[in-house]
């Protein structure tokens, strides 16, 4: 293969995991008696972690109930946390098909560290994705290349032997910063427009595409 390994964003790179996502920030504004949001503006909310994805669901007028709003999401979303959550179609054959050619694979996620670790345990994968890491607190989360180190440390590769696949621009930051080649899913929760935007090195539309960049 011409690239030995990759790494992937979790949340609307290998998951559809917005109708639970969506669902916990709406439990949470529900329980503080705040207006909630369509499905499809949580999805614009994410990417940068659950602290500014409930400043961002909060009304600008009301701050103050930031920790509050988060313990709700948080309670909620722990104890449902893969009921609505599910591979994108193509995503389980595609990390088969890699890892089955050789490639070392690895996740790294705004999502917190326990959440991200679960969900990949959850859904079987745990076989497949050597490196797993979420956002731990006082570590430097996307797009600060920290932890895209560490997951390449844990995978023993280089930037540049290595993919990084993901779906926001957050992600495409990351591996400018981490001197890795970039993959742009187009399935995820952002516009193909804003990927553009970031000149990723490969926007895809299907998962198999990744599997023949990798191959290449």
């Amino acid at each position: 293969m011409r690239f030995k390994g990759a790494i992937f964003d979790l949340d609307g790179t290998l998951v559809d995991s917005l109708p639970s996502i969506a669902a916990a920030v709406n439990h949470g504004l529900t329980q503080l008696e705040l207006p909630t949001h369509a499905q499809s503006a949580v999805g614009r909310m994410v990417g940068e972690g659950v602290r500014t994805l409930c400043e961002r669901a909060l009304p600008a007028s009301r701050p103050e109930l930031l920790e509050d709003l988060l313990r709700h999401v948080w309670s909620y979303y722990e104890a449902h946390l893969l009921d609505r959550t599910k591979p994108y179609e193509g995503i389980d054959a595609m990390v088969r098909e890699l890892a089955g050619a050789g490639a070392r694979l690895g996740v790294l996620s705004n999502k917190p560290d326990v959440l991200t670790c679960r969900t990949i345990a959850g859904l079987g994968w745990s076989p497949w994705f050597k490196a797993v890491r979420g956002q731990i607190d006082g570590i430097p989360k996307k797009p600060d290349p920290a932890g895209a180190f560490w997951v390449l440390g844990g995978i023993g590769l280089e930037p540049s032997e290595t993919l990084y696949v993901g779906d926001t621009a957050i992600d495409m930051r990351t591996a400018k910063a981490a001197g890795m080649p970039s993959v742009a899913v187009t399935w995820g929760f952002r516009m193909r427009e804003e990927l553009e935007r970031e000149s990723p090195t490969w926007i895809v539309d299907d998962p198999a595409e990744i599997v023949r960049i990798a191959a290449r």
